[in-house]
């Protein structure tokens, strides 16, 4: 069992956040109810601070909190592609090529008619490669 360690959150001086991903209110002495996003599916938390009310992803906030802001445009990844595991030994901050690769390693990269926004069946894709065998490479010579 790892000990847990509570910082205050950047930017909102009445939560504290742990190395565990609970996320507590010092005004009211408890820890905040966490959901899901529904298009996303990562845990979110609405922060207030005076007028000013903000939802923020819990990874991304245990990441700020514990390492500081991402560089390079890096995206915070979670190593066991369980978006619902918000605890600091679950993340890093990494490429999103290698985010991308960890999605594919757990199965959970969504590709062809997985995307919401796909426009053709994988059926529609294997008749257009079969009935057009020259490839976009080959148009390029």
């Amino acid at each position: 069992m790892e000990n847990t360690q509570y910082k205050q959150v950047n930017g909102f001086p009445l939560y504290e956040i742990g190395t565990n991903g609970y996320i507590y209110s010092l005004k009211f002495g408890k820890r905040l109810k966490m959901s899901p996003t529904i298009r996303a599916g990562y845990l979110s938390v609405k922060l207030r601070d005076g007028l000013r009310v903000r939802t923020a992803y819990i990874h991304r906030l245990v990441l700020e909190t514990f390492i500081g802001k991402p560089q390079n445009n890096h995206v915070c990844c979670h190593n066991d592609g369980n978006r619902l595991n918000c605890s600091f030994s679950n993340l890093r901050w990494d490429t999103q090529s290698n985010n991308n690769k960890d999605k594919k390693k757990h199965g959970i990269l969504q590709c062809g008619e997985k995307q919401s926004h796909h426009k053709l069946t994988d059926k529609d894709v294997l008749y257009i490669r079969k009935t057009n065998p020259k490839t976009i490479k080959d148009q390029l010579k």
